[in-house]
């Protein structure tokens, strides 16, 4: 009775910037979260969106395929230069670095990367979004 499931539509449904998701919950527990739910209502581009997202089903596997892949590229590279990272099954990996983050994102923008998001105590870790294949190989 106390489990909420929830999802978005960003990166596997092609929606990141839409704001787009829902949850699942048991009615006690909806009531509950419900006070604390953001006041804003969707738009009917971002409704229809969502609905031709869940209908796409090629779309949604391959998006899981790249994901997969850009994550092993990722993984590998890190294992590769014995960088710690915290095993995600999510379209980000936090992994450590060896430098304060603020001169880690200065040296990747330099190389094309842009990073530098900050979500530890510990500057010394950085969070990474997956993106394409071929954008995780110019990483690595």
């Amino acid at each position: 009775d106390n489990i909420v499931i929830t999802r978005t539509f960003s990166k596997v449904h092609g929606m990141a910037g839409m704001c787009m998701g829902y949850g699942i919950a048991t009615v006690t527990t909806a009531r509950k979260i419900k006070p604390f739910a953001a006041g804003f209502n969707l738009s009917a581009a971002a409704i229809a969106a969502a609905s031709a997202a869940l209908d796409d089903k090629p779309f949604y596997k391959k998006s899981i395929e790249y994901n997969q892949l850009s994550k092993s590229i990722l993984i590998d590279t890190l294992n590769e230069l014995e960088l710690a990272h915290i095993p995600s099954d999510a379209n980000f990996v936090l992994h450590r670095i060896g430098t304060p983050l603020a001169d880690y994102a200065q040296h990747m923008q330099q190389n094309g990367v842009r990073v530098d998001r900050k979500m530890t105590v510990d500057d010394r870790w950085n969070r990474i979004s997956l993106g394409t294949p071929t954008e995780m190989t110019i990483f690595a």
